[in-house]
This record gives C-alpha cells, structure tokens and sequence, in this order.
C-alpha cells in the first residue's frame, strides 16, 4: 500500500485546522451575539444575601489557594526526588 503524497496529507491537515477555527469562531460570535443583546438589572440585596456572597467568594478563594499550594507542595517533593508508591 502506497502511502499519501505530502501534498494531499497536508491539505487535510489545513482542512481539519481549518474547520477548527472557524467552528471556535463561529461559537465566539454566537456567544459575542448572545452576551450583546442581554438586559441585566442589578437588584437590592439584602445585608444577609450580601454576607452570604461574600462568605462564599471568599470561601472559594481559601479553596483555590489552599488548591495551589498543595499542588506546588507536591511539585516540590516530586521534583527533590520523591517517588509515589502504587
């Protein structure tokens, strides 16, 4: 079996690239479209509603970060010359 000339190989690789990009744009448009024609309206939150938001953003930040920290923990151990155990 011969194999496909370089030329036809790398027409279909600029044809599957091709179709990547343009199906990612055609996404953002639709996703640019959508966020353009929205009406937002901000209602009055309450004192309890308001501490609560806060409460979690901050609770979810604590997460991210205790999150980053472990990971770089871990990359530092590994890098030293730890081994994982199976």
């Amino acid at each position: 079996m011969r194999r496909l000339p370089i030329r036809v190989r790398l027409a279909v690789a600029f044809a599957v690239a091709m179709t990547i990009v343009l199906t990612a744009a055609g996404a953002l448009f639709i996703l640019a479209g959508v966020i353009a024609n929205m009406h937002i309206y901000f209602q009055p939150a309450t004192l309890f509603h308001t501490l609560v938001m806060l409460i979690l953003l901050v609770g979810g930040l604590g997460l991210l970060v205790l999150n980053v920290a472990l990971w770089a923990v871990c990359y530092r151990l590994l890098k030293s010359g730890w081994k994982i155990k199976n």
